[in-house]
């Protein structure tokens, strides 16, 4: 949050809704519509995104059919097999991005964060202005999540012991 100015923020999926369960506010000042505590449209947005393509697929298949109005108006969860196709690319590349889904004005970037405990899966992620995503290098930021994760998962696992 400090060397980048970008707000950080942790996502989880609790039962059949995602979550903002974090956010640190970084100094660029930006206002997202989904802070701690809102609950996220479920197919829109690096969170979002980033929790579905962790999720074990019968846990993926009763939250699409217990938000079946909101997937069928996205083009991105149409269908469950649409969903699924679409997840893949996401998981393959290790992280989610997604530009003005949320809020017309911002950008986000989001990498999976393990959770050592439940061996469920969390989602660390920044929101910037989508005038300096625009001059953000994506994969550098990407590294510096993954790191963040990393170092997460690592103190929470010292901390149980």
């Amino acid at each position: 949050c400090e060397d980048t100015g970008c707000d950080v923020v942790v996502a989880e999926a609790l039962g059949d809704r995602l979550i903002t369960v974090q956010q640190l506010h970084g100094s660029e000042g930006v206002s997202a519509s989904f802070g701690r505590g809102r609950r996220m449209p479920p197919f829109r947005g690096m969170l979002s995104k980033t929790l579905l393509a962790w999720m074990p697929r019968p846990a993926l298949r009763r939250l699409f059919d217990a938000h079946a109005a909101e997937a069928a108006a996205e083009p991105f969860a149409a269908s469950f097999e649409t969903l699924v196709a679409n997840l893949k690319p996401i998981r393959a590349q290790g992280h989610a991005v997604s530009v003005g889904e949320l809020d017309p004005g911002l950008a986000g970037i989001a990498v999976p964060l393990p959770r050592p405990g439940d061996g469920g899966t969390a989602a660390l992620g920044v929101i910037l202005a989508k005038r300096r995503f625009a001059t953000t290098d994506v994969d550098a930021m990407v590294r510096r999540l993954r790191r963040a994760a990393e170092d997460v998962v690592r103190e929470s696992s010292d901390a149980a012991r």
